[in-house]
């Protein structure tokens, strides 16, 4: 696409990673598209792209999408297809808005990221590591589910000590002996009571059995619907989810019935027992006249006797609680193994894709990989997970060569002065952070720090080799060295909006040219252009000339079918000299000054 300023170029790009939901890789670029799109559109207006599939099958699909909504993507008869994604038609398209590539040269971490795309899919890795997170994070919930179930049966045995104490004070009295039949009536009261909360608990089991509706959902599709060549070697399916549906429905009357009778053979036990509590409490409170006369408190001893009877089944229940702990942290740990056992698998495929890159961009580009020294994800969970300034402590992380964080976890659990002699943290990080405690622990284990890619680019003239990383390159040459990459094999469609505008203009003729005329055999490049030498010497086989307009007002863009085409039609090739030579007579004179 080649225009003038104001001819629509960036908007036609923007757009179609609009349509296709794909977020921009730099911030700078992020806002610049959040902004355009904005603007663009509003509430007034949608964008649509029509695309042509050749695979599996030759079709085409028609995407749609307004402001704040989610695309839709309709098939050849203009059927919504729901839950289809642009990204499940064209999965790999990439798409650069102006200075994008360049915004990413300054980002180690998103060039790691473009040197995956060389690694090749590997959906089974990923299922593993969807279900590595899946069992982090159920893992987590159990964990701190117990830690603070121990944590509340600490607050309250706290006190079980200090009330065995006055229990024993007490006993040590003739009130234990005369207030003995009392004692006893209250713990019966306590049995009766517990065992109904525990009849309220099966009757609700009952209810979570019951099924929805008179009859098993349907197995096996309709006839209209699916065809089935072994249907009727299949029919006996239905039968069998039947038979387990009326299972649950009779499970579910059995609890039922058996709850409702519970209940009413336990009202039966009260209706007997509480004429016998009753007059024991009319005996208890003609002794306890009594027994305040005599200057003792009987019912001080009857509630700290009651609170021990209550706290001390708690005693086994923490009990319980660490042992199963105990048990999920064993369980944990295998899947930080897991985990950390994964991350170096990528890690190494990383590098494969980089030594890949190396062979073929051969005396131009080199990748390798090494440990990053952005902390990324791992800085954030420290930062959400803290209280106040941690600089200091982030700093350090920084400087430990191929960071572990199920160590940092580790030394998390150990306490604060743990962290100070592991990772020279000051006392005040580390207490900040120690203060996390299990809950932040928990979190940065499931962390995982992303390796930087290095990219070098040859800058040497005349065959030598001088090899530079990107940190020593100027703007242009960083841009180039990205570029290479991004042109490198793909069945993917490539949208780059003014590549030129950070390119070194040497390496545009010398390399990038080369490598687009070679790789547009095997994909499609959209670019938007400034430079003559993309479309010329890239014989682009489309150039698409942008005019505009203003129409009631507004800024409009035209595409003049004439404008379009080849670099074969003369229409097309007084375009380029018009807009990306300057003219007939820029051309003329460059082309006298230089000696064409």
């Amino acid at each position: 696409m080649i225009g003038g300023r104001g001819a629509g170029k960036s908007t036609i790009v923007e757009s179609l990673r609009f349509a296709f939901d794909i977020p921009p890789l730099g911030a700078d670029a992020a806002k610049s598209h959040e902004s355009m799109i904005k603007h663009l559109l509003g509430s007034r207006s949608a964008v649509s792209v029509l695309i042509f599939s050749p695979s599996p099958s030759p079709g085409y699909y028609l995407i749609e999408r307004a402001y704040k909504q989610e695309a839709r993507v309709r098939n050849q008869s203009g059927e919504i297809v729901a839950d289809l994604k642009p990204g499940d038609i064209i999965s790999d398209l990439e798409v650069y808005g102006q200075h994008e590539i360049s915004e990413i040269t300054r980002h180690k971490g998103q060039l790691a990221e473009l040197l995956g795309r060389f690694v090749g899919a590997d959906n089974e890795a990923a299922v593993s590591e969807d279900g590595i997170r899946e069992r982090f994070r159920a893992s987590r919930k159990i964990i701190t589910d117990l830690d603070e179930k121990i944590a509340e049966l600490d607050l309250a045995l706290a006190a079980l000590p200090g009330l065995k104490e006055q229990l024993k004070r007490f006993e040590e009295t003739e009130l234990a002996t005369r207030l003995q039949e009392q004692a006893s009536v209250q713990y019966e009261q306590r049995i009766l009571d517990d065992f109904s909360n525990a009849i309220t608990g099966f009757g609700k089991e009952g209810d979570a059995l019951k099924p929805d509706g008179a009859s098993a959902s349907t197995v096996l599709p309709s006839e209209k619907e699916v065809k089935l060549p072994h249907r009727d070697d299949l029919a006996n399916i239905q039968a069998i989810a039947q038979d387990m549906h009326d299972a649950k429905v009779q499970a579910a009357e059995i609890l039922e019935i058996a709850a409702q009778k519970a209940t009413a053979d336990l009202a039966a036990i009260r209706s007997v027992w509480q004429p016998k509590a009753d007059a024991v409490e009319a005996t208890y409170k003609s002794l306890k006249k009594e027994l305040e006369g005599e200057g003792f408190d009987p019912d001080a001893y009857l509630t700290v006797k009651k609170q021990v009877a209550v706290l001390e089944p708690k005693q086994g229940e923490k009990d319980q609680a660490v042992s199963e702990l105990a048990i999920e942290q064993k369980s944990r740990q295998s899947i930080v193994d897991e985990w950390e056992k994964a991350d170096r698998k990528a890690y190494r495929d990383l590098e494969m894709a980089a030594k890949k890159v190396s062979k073929k961009l051969k005396g131009t580009v080199r990748a390798s990989v090494r440990p990053s020294s952005d902390l990324g994800p791992l800085e954030q969970i420290l930062r959400d997970g803290t209280e106040g300034q941690i600089s200091q402590a982030l700093t350090k992380l920084q400087e430990h060569e191929d960071l572990l964080p199920s160590k940092l976890a580790a030394t998390i659990r150990k306490g604060a002065q743990a962290l100070s002699d592991e990772f020279g943290f000051t006392d005040s990080s580390s207490q900040k952070i120690a203060a996390g405690g299990e809950t932040l622990a928990l979190l940065v284990e499931e962390a995982r720090i992303p390796p930087e890619a290095v990219i070098e680019l040859n800058v040497g003239r005349d065959g030598a080799e001088n090899w530079r990383e990107l940190d020593r390159l100027s703007a242009g040459q960083k841009a180039t060295a990205v570029l290479m990459l991004l042109l490198l094999e793909s069945d993917a469609p490539l949208i780059i909006d003014q590549p030129e505008d950070d390119l070194d203009n040497q390496f545009i003729a010398g390399h990038v040219v080369d490598k687009m005329r070679v790789a547009k055999k095997q994909r499609q490049f959209l670019f938007s252009s400034h430079n003559p030498n993309i479309p010329v010497l890239g014989d682009a086989d489309q150039i698409i000339g942008l005019t505009p307009v203003v129409e009631d007002g507004e800024d409009r863009t035209k595409i003049d079918q004439k404008l379009c085409g080849s670099i074969d039609k003369e229409e097309v090739q007084e375009l380029i000299k018009e807009l990306l030579e300057g003219g007939e007579q820029a051309f003329s004179t460059r082309r006298r000054k230089y000696g064409f």
